[in-house]
């Protein structure tokens, strides 16, 4: 079992025989935290999964951050399929992430480091440890919309040391809009690529996420 060490969104591997479900997400807020400042986000969609071979399955997460600066905070994030309800052992995960800032708030692009680093697991069995590294913008409004965009490295393997790893990059699209002060809706696309060096294959995944968001 992993955890992060600097952070952003988790994404963690099957090999051989092994289930994995990742969690394909970076859930960049709509402005950047603030000190003290609090953020929920809850939603569904398509996730990446890996098996005997890849698919995409539906899945729910649910996140939670705190801004320990207007320049760092700190995110813990979970994500299961609900695979009991089928009889199945459900397939879930959870990782930790961070947002760091790298320019200043006055800028019409603010740019940060999302470091990320989690599990995932088949039931009550761990099947693969990730790290990430995201670069993350958030660009102009564009009328009520808030876009945000973020590339980054991803690299996954059944154990640290072992043979069997994966290494590749994704790209994310988060689109919100405001219900409220304090409330929004959120859209989040993403294209995920992989290389596994157990089949020496490469996997591509692409899907879209939609949650809600609070903070406060």
């Amino acid at each position: 079992m992993l955890i992060k060490i600097l952070t952003s969104i988790i994404i963690l591997f099957a090999f051989s025989s092994c289930n994995v479900l990742f969690s394909p997400t970076v859930n960049l807020p709509p402005n950047p935290m603030l000190k003290e400042e609090v953020s929920l986000t809850a939603g569904g969609g398509a996730f990446p999964f890996f098996g005997f071979g890849s698919d995409i399955r539906f899945a729910t997460e649910a996140e939670a951050g705190y801004g320990f600066s207007d320049n760092f905070a700190l995110r813990l994030k979970g994500w299961n399929d609900f695979g009991f309800l089928s009889d199945e052992a459900t397939l879930w995960g959870t990782s930790t992430s961070a947002i760091i800032m790298i320019n200043r708030r006055g800028s019409d692009f603010r740019l940060a480091i999302i470091p990320v680093a989690g599990f995932a697991a088949d039931g009550s069995e761990i099947t693969a440890g990730g790290f990430e590294l995201h670069l993350g913008m958030w660009a102009p409004d564009y009328y009520f919309i808030k876009p945000r965009f973020s590339i980054g490295t991803i690299y996954g393997t059944r154990k640290l040391g072992e043979a069997e790893w994966g290494i590749g990059g994704s790209a994310n699209l988060a689109l919100s809009a405001d219900i409220t002060d304090y409330l929004y809706v959120n859209l989040e696309s993403y294209i995920i690529s992989m290389y596994r060096n157990d089949n020496d294959k490469m996997y591509g995944f692409a899907g879209m996420v939609l949650g809600l968001g609070f903070y406060f």
